[in-house]
């Protein structure tokens, strides 16, 4: 959990410290827990000398886990309810169009394998109002220094590829501001503003699942 305070997160120095932080300490975890869902697990790397016989054996327990936890827990829809029957008719066709009973449980499994999940609330080009499931590698929750640590930002990351997966450039957006930062190689962040990119992070928000975090 990183706790910083706001404008510190939008100083391009700092900002290019935290992603750097943010890919050493939690990007291999999550891309290592990723890895033992899909059941590729460290023990079929081992090779073995002298001719010895490399009997590999990987176990799917990983998965059986967090299929069974995520079952229980989201494979009956969450329901929303709501006083107002027109907010309720309206709420229920923001939902429906997302399909967001696929997602709640997408999200809740993110969370069973990687400790966090997060759900992106954004506006399309059209201007409709969409929600994605985003992985866990993508999204910096920055949290007060308080004694509520209140969520006092959020940092989307996401990168461009050529088509012989070689990365062109990395973007950064922090959520409610059109600031558009972009990261050169060497790893060094730049602000370019103003960006109409709205359609990207408006808002997040916390819960708790298994005790992990998921941001919706």
């Amino acid at each position: 959990m990183y706790k910083f305070r706001r404008d510190q997160v939008l100083d391009p120095e700092f900002l290019t410290k935290l992603v750097e932080r943010f890919k050493k300490e939690y990007v291999p975890r999550f891309i290592r827990d990723q890895q033992y869902y899909e059941v590729k697990t460290e023990i079929l790397k081992r090779t073995m000398t002298d001719g010895k016989p490399n009997n590999r054996l990987a176990h799917g327990f990983c998965r059986y886990i967090t299929n069974m936890a995520t079952s229980y827990f989201a494979g009956k829809p969450l329901g929303y309810i709501v006083e107002d029957n027109e907010y309720q008719e309206a709420l229920e066709n923001l939902f429906q169009r997302n399909y967001i009973d696929s997602l709640n449980f997408a999200v809740s499994k993110e969370a069973s394998k990687k400790g966090i999940g997060f759900l992106l609330m954004f506006l399309n080009e059209k201007g409709d109002l969409r929600i994605k499931k985003m992985d866990a590698e993508t999204i910096i929750p920055v949290y007060s220094s308080s004694l509520d640590e209140f969520l006092e930002a959020a940092v989307h990351i996401w990168e461009d590829y050529d088509i012989d997966n070689t990365l062109l450039c990395g973007k950064v957006h922090i959520n409610d501001t059109k600031t558009l930062f972009i990261s050169v190689r060497p790893l060094k962040i730049i602000k370019k503003c103003p960006q109409e990119i709205s359609s990207y992070i408006r808002t997040l928000v916390t819960g708790t699942l298994h005790g992990t975090n998921i941001g919706i």
